[in-house]
């Protein structure tokens, strides 16, 4: 006797060795699962594996951004330095006459010195010399860089030699300017030229 279809599935679904075969889908989830549970694992540590090496890295490029900006820098104030020492050396033998061109007193004792010498040296006779009060810093002048005083001489001498007393003068180291000279021929008919010259000598304050 044949039973149908339908009784021997039933009777299989009843029947304990089902129960010894695997379930396939169930094992089939687990593992996918598992693959799944594995990568997110791995995902998540290798992050916190890595991120301490990629801020390393990122750290170390600004670091090495900033210390070429930095040596860059530096390498532009040593070269500079370096054209200001050059310039410097060249400009060295000539600060003695800077100095002396406009002193930081009036010293007017040298002043009247050098005005004696270059008399001399032009071949003039020097009459008269004089030096008038030194300028008195005020609230007005006191932003002013420098000061100053007048002085006066009177000269006697052929007129070439005149001539080259006030060449001397308005060449002379110290800075002084010539404010009124007056040339005049002296009446006793011996030729001779007398000048009279006021000036004003300056000095730092």
């Amino acid at each position: 006797m044949q039973l149908p279809n339908s009784k021997i599935l039933k009777n299989l679904r009843q029947s304990k060795y089902l129960e010894l075969l695997p379930n396939l889908k169930q094992e089939k989830a687990q593992k996918f699962t598992s693959v799944v549970l594995t990568f997110i694992a791995l995902s998540f540590f290798g992050l916190f594996a890595i991120n301490p090496t990629i801020s390393t890295i990122v750290r170390l490029r600004r670091e090495l951004t900033d210390n070429h900006f930095t040596e860059k820098q530096l390498t532009q104030k040593i070269n500079n330095l370096s054209s200001l020492g050059r310039q410097y050396q060249v400009l060295e033998a000539d600060i003695p006459y800077v100095t002396a061109s406009m002193p930081k007193d009036p010293q007017i004792s040298l002043l009247v010195a050098q005005l004696q010498s270059l008399a001399k040296d032009a071949g003039v006779d020097l009459s008269g010399l004089q030096t008038f009060q030194v300028e008195v810093t005020t609230p007005k002048t006191a932003q002013k860089k420098f000061s100053s005083f007048t002085f006066s001489l009177i000269a006697e001498g052929g007129y070439n030699n005149i001539l080259k007393l006030i060449d001397s003068i308005s060449n002379m180291q110290r800075v002084v300017s010539l404010d009124i000279i007056a040339i005049n021929r002296k009446s006793d008919q011996s030729g001779t030229i007398q000048l009279s010259l006021k000036g004003t000598a300056y000095f730092k304050n």
